[in-house]
């Protein structure tokens, strides 16, 4: 049982460890662009946490996955309701490589 319990711990604390690095914001969507790669680039709020490699404001995702065209359109309808959103990074910059991917977002 100890040797669960010492997993377990390992675990959270390795989780805490890698959430930290990874980057969020929260703020108005105020930049929206879409490149002919079929990658969104925006901006929402002020950036912090972010790794090494997406160390800016913006984010990067690609619209040719399921998740992507989710979380445009949840961008989308936030800016045209002048609501808030609160994005929060993968910690890794493999959509494009000077922005962070995005994990999630949410709309307040």
């Amino acid at each position: 049982m100890k040797i669960f319990k010492k997993i377990a711990i390992a675990t959270g604390v390795a989780m805490i460890a890698c959430s930290a690095q990874a980057g969020s914001s929260s703020g108005k969507v105020t930049t929206l662009i879409i490149n002919s790669s079929n990658f969104l680039f925006f901006t929402a709020g002020v950036k912090t946490g972010s790794p090494s490699c997406g160390n800016n404001n913006q984010w990067a995702i690609n619209l040719a996955t399921a998740q992507g065209k989710t979380i445009y359109a949840l961008l989308l309808s936030a800016q045209a309701q002048d609501r808030t959103v609160s994005v929060f990074g993968n910690n890794a910059c493999n959509n494009w490589g000077d922005r962070e991917d995005v994990l999630y977002a949410t709309s307040d």
